[in-house]
Formats: structure tokens, sequence, C-alpha cells
């Protein structure tokens, strides 16, 4: 692990210890490979987000026919959906106010990048209404520096 101030591998598994990224050398036999680890922190909510925290994920359950709203911060980041299971479907996402994201949300986009110009950015997530009953997963906000 290159940073062990973000995770820390314990036998085959790998802990995380705060947010950040960090990459991983495996070693297997006469091979030799990398990947890069993210660590996110858990947050209710994007509503309120301090400006160090550049990694955060929260939870996200909707009912048919609900529709949440998150305050999005100023700047640069990448929004990720993560679903609670693969038969699960995309929610519908948008943003309204000062912020523009590539590529347009569509049913099957569940990675985005954004830039918020101004206060007022908001991301918009309803559900699909394709399926009875609630729809989970997380979203992940990453903050990239510009």
């Amino acid at each position: 692990v290159e940073d062990s101030t973000i995770a820390t591998l314990h036998g085959t598994h790998l802990r995380p210890v705060r947010p950040g990224t960090t990459h991983v050398v495996m070693h297997i036999g006469d091979g030799e490979g990398w990947t890069g680890v993210s660590v996110y922190e858990q947050v209710r909510t994007f509503e309120g987000l301090r400006p160090d925290q550049q990694l955060v994920v929260a939870p996200m359950r909707l009912g048919r026919g609900s529709t949440v709203r998150w305050p999005l911060p100023i700047g640069l980041f990448e929004l990720s959906y993560g679903r609670s299971s693969d038969t699960q479907p995309i929610p519908t996402f948008a943003v309204d106010g000062p912020v523009m994201c590539m590529p347009d949300f569509a049913p099957t986009v569940d990675h985005v990048s954004c830039l918020v110009r101004g206060p007022g950015a908001s991301l918009r997530i309803t559900h699909p209404g394709t399926v009875m009953g609630k729809v989970s997963g997380s979203i992940a906000l990453w903050r990239r520096k510009y």
C-alpha cells in the first residue's frame, strides 16, 4: 500500500483508515500489477460539506414517486451512483442551478463529472417509477482540484 495513512493491508484484506486515495501494488507469481484505491467518508447528505471533505459517500433510499434534492458544493467534482444490488434500476438524476455535468444524465449513466459555478446548485434524485417498492444505493462525491 503506497500510503498507509489511507488504507492498510491485513493479510489479504485491505482496510480503510481515513478518506483519501492511494495505490496498491500486487505481486502474483512473477507478475506485478497495481490499482487505485479510494476511501470515502460516510455522510448523510451533501448538505453542509466542509471544504476539507474531498471524498464522501451518502446513502440514498427512495420510495416509488419520491424525489430528494441535495445541495451541491461549489467546484469541480465527480458523482457516482452505486446500486445496492445489480437488479435495482438507476434512479433519475438531474441538476438545477449554476451547474454543468458531463456526460448528460441518462437512464444508464451512473458516473458524471460536474462543475458548480456558484451557490444554489442541487442534485435532484427521483425514483425511476419502473419498479414497485424502494430503490436504494449510495452516491459518492469526489471533489477535484482545478
